[in-house]
């Protein structure tokens, strides 16, 4: 059985502040970067009016 979970919790010194603090960081930066890519995918609706056009 794997150990990845146990071994990140053990690198917080099993505190759990620190960890949701950290998790909390994480979960922001991924939407930042979620959301800069979906900013420059072409939409559907995007492409049609430049089709149109």
């Amino acid at each position: 059985m794997g150990t990845a979970s146990s071994d990140y919790i053990q690198m917080y010194a099993g505190n759990a502040a620190l960890l949701a603090e950290s998790l909390e960081v994480i979960q922001r930066t991924s939407a930042v970067i979620l959301a800069a890519i979906q900013a420059d995918e072409p939409t559907q609706e995007n492409e049609a009016v430049a089709e149109v056009e």
